[in-house]
């Protein structure tokens, strides 16, 4: 009959007991959660969305579905602490002893199950990892897919990755645009003539003319134009997550955006192939200095 508040965490320090909470202080009863336990015989959850609307009876059912009610004792205390989908997507194995899941080994089986549904729900394709090929490994690495490691994140951590790799980015993108951009401007052939002579000496662009001096100034203006994408693209990202203090809009960014979330880096790469043609030109072509000699006609 005391109107004190009840107090749930003294009654926690029996892992298999239900706490004894009095009725007039209890939202929920020892079996609330047995009619959802069926709907998760056999299934594997993967929308973020689907948990997310879990009420508090939803996540006991599910925990009281885990290898066999294995893990249905901690129903009620699930249900006490108010669990519900959202909470369920966030929870760590701190929260867990919290709750009451004092056993070491228990706890750490139903972290075990909770963060592989966290990562589902962050990744759904996650579930369908497999150790890749080596054609497949070539692929991801020019498209910037192995940077893609967000999984089991939630939306604090995956805005503090991409901030940190987007920025590293933009540094060597910015850099690395300066240098391809001189080569590219510099490609055109330069004269000087005396004001008082008509004799004029003309120089002929890194030593090189004809197909090889185009091949040179294409590439170098594509890696340009590629690093100067990867920096712009990298420099919004940051600005977009910047401006997004909720954690769901930066999972909700991250779900629209999906691959196109690595574009700077792909810019970056495709930048990097690009500029190392007009180096190994200039090595073989080099009028003075090239593996092959280039137009006798070349003069500096």
């Amino acid at each position: 009959g005391s109107d004190m508040p009840f107090n749930v965490h003294k009654h926690l320090l029996d892992p298999y007991k239900a706490p004894d909470i009095p009725v007039g202080h209890r939202k929920f009863e020892e079996g609330d959660h047995k009619p959802y336990t069926s709907q998760f015989a056999n299934t594997t959850i993967e929308s973020r969305k689907e948990v997310e609307q879990w009420t508090e009876p939803v996540v006991a059912g599910w925990i009281a579905a885990l290898e066999e009610g294995k893990f249905e004792m901690y129903c009620i205390m699930f249900m006490d602490h108010e669990v519900d989908g959202k909470i369920l997507l966030r929870l760590t194995e701190d929260n867990l002893n919290e709750i009451g899941v004092q056993s070491c080994g228990e706890r750490m089986k139903l972290m075990d199950h909770i963060q592989l549904l966290q990562r589902r729900c962050n990744k759904p394709e996650t579930a369908q990892l497999s150790v890749p090929g080596w054609a497949t490994c070539l692929i991801r690495m020019v498209d910037f897919g192995w940077a893609d490691t967000s999984e089991a994140k939630d939306g604090h951590d995956m805005k503090e990755e991409l901030v940190h790799a987007n920025t590293s980015i933009a540094l060597v993108s910015t850099l690395t645009w300066a240098i391809a951009w001189e080569l590219f401007f510099s490609s055109s052939s330069q004269c000087f003539c005396h004001n008082a002579s008509t004799e004029c000496v003309c120089s002929t662009s890194w030593d090189m003319k004809g197909r090889p001096l185009s091949v040179f100034y294409s590439f170098a203006g594509i890696a340009s134009v590629s690093f100067m994408f990867s920096t712009v693209y990298s420099v919004l990202q940051n600005i977009m997550v910047f401006e997004m203090s909720d954690e769901n809009e930066v999972l909700e960014f991250f779900a629209l955006v999906k691959a196109d979330s690595q574009l700077p880096g792909i810019y970056l790469f495709f930048g990097l192939g690009s500029f190392c043609v007009p180096v190994v030109v200039y090595v073989v072509y080099n009028a003075n200095m090239g593996l092959v000699p280039g137009p006798a006609t070349a003069e500096q």
